[in-house]
């Protein structure tokens, strides 16, 4: 079942979504979304996290921001629970995901993936994204809250 996320999801969101090595970016800052930043995103409007469930067990998830300005939205992270991979559910939370940004008005929709992740690459490429450029993540923390811990 795929549902948008509540924050009473926050601690398994966090749980997953800290699994998870190739979200990280650089070396200076976290690799996913403190759990206070979670509930301000869940809280936006501009903002659409989705979850998949199993037995009442978050499987997996997908965060999105949306720009109502630009009509863009940026896939944030997706991510499925390793035992649940293969099994078609980050493509249900990406047709879910589009569905709901279409009902936005939303008109793009990009996502970064690391060059070697070929399976979400797949993914994407299957919902018919398409390849652009390679281009190096710049980032700076604004805060602790973004800062790794060395």
């Amino acid at each position: 079942m795929i549902r948008a996320a509540t924050i009473s999801d926050i601690e398994a969101i966090h749980l997953l979504g800290s699994t998870v090595p190739e979200f990280s970016v650089s070396d200076h800052t976290i690799t996913f979304w403190p759990p206070e930043v979670l509930v301000s995103a869940i809280k936006a409007n501009d903002c659409v996290i989705l979850v998949a469930e199993e037995n009442e067990q978050l499987i997996g998830f997908i965060a999105t921001t949306f720009n109502s300005g630009f009509k863009k939205a940026t896939i944030e992270n997706i991510h499925v629970a390793k035992e649940w991979q293969g099994k078609g559910v980050a493509k249900a939370l990406l047709a879910e995901l589009i569905s709901a940004l279409q009902a936005k008005g939303c008109q793009y929709v990009a996502t970064l993936v690391s060059p070697e992740a070929e399976a979400a690459m797949s993914v994407y490429e299957d919902a018919g994204f398409a390849r652009g450029h390679q281009f190096v993540w710049l980032d700076k923390a604004m805060s602790s809250a973004f800062q790794a811990v060395s």
